[in-house]
């Protein structure tokens, strides 16, 4: 009896694009957020019959330890926002739990389609955005009120439900409403994002 073929993805070279896939969505995860606007186009195409709240859940998986490395090496060399981060990442956590779930009761008609215009939308937004914080006069820094745990809850919810692009959104956002630098921003961003991720999945 012949070895059976246990690939996913059932062919090499479907599995090489998803390994050189997920290498330079990690390292976008563990910078500046958004690998899944990467990954998640690529894994709809060469899986095409799977539903996509389980594409969802490989991206997030597969991203996990480029986030993992990245918050790691903000707190040793950094000094994150605790107050903003924490206050965010409990608001994130049971709203990406909604979200996740919400995801799975998709109807597998228009769940991909639908998926395609968030990945196109969030691209274009990610594109505008990439001069953020670079001209922005600096300002007081908004840490607690009420803010964090809305951001929180907002993008918490959009991380479990799909979560491509959460990361620059999250950096937008706290440069914008909250007064964080582009680097502060974007170590805030690492955190709530990997609070979202790991309660989703």
């Amino acid at each position: 009896m012949g070895a059976r073929n246990h690939s996913l993805c059932g062919d090499w070279r479907d599995e090489l694009v998803l390994y050189l896939t997920t290498f330079v969505a990690g390292l976008l995860n563990a910078t500046v957020g958004s690998g899944g606007l990467l990954q998640v186009p690529m894994l709809m195409l060469v899986l095409p019959s799977e539903h996509l709240a389980t594409i969802l859940g490989t991206a997030k998986f597969a991203g996990l330890p480029g986030l993992g490395a990245g918050t790691a090496t903000f707190t040793r060399r950094l000094k994150p926002a605790w107050p903003l981060i924490i206050r965010a990442g409990l608001a994130a956590i049971p709203f990406s739990i909604a979200g996740a779930h919400l995801a799975t009761r998709l109807d597998p008609a228009f769940a991909r389609p639908m998926a395609l215009a968030i990945i196109v939308a969030m691209s274009a937004f990610v594109l505008f955005q990439r001069n953020i914080g670079e001209t922005a006069a600096p300002r007081a820094q908004r840490l607690g009120g009420w803010t964090p745990w809305a951001i929180g809850a907002v993008i918490g919810f959009y991380e479990g439900f799909f979560g491509s692009g959460s990361g620059t959104i999250l950096i937008v956002l706290f440069v914008s409403v909250n007064g964080l630098d582009l680097v502060g921003a974007a170590v805030a961003s690492a955190f709530v994002t990997m609070a979202g991720v790991l309660a989703a999945v």
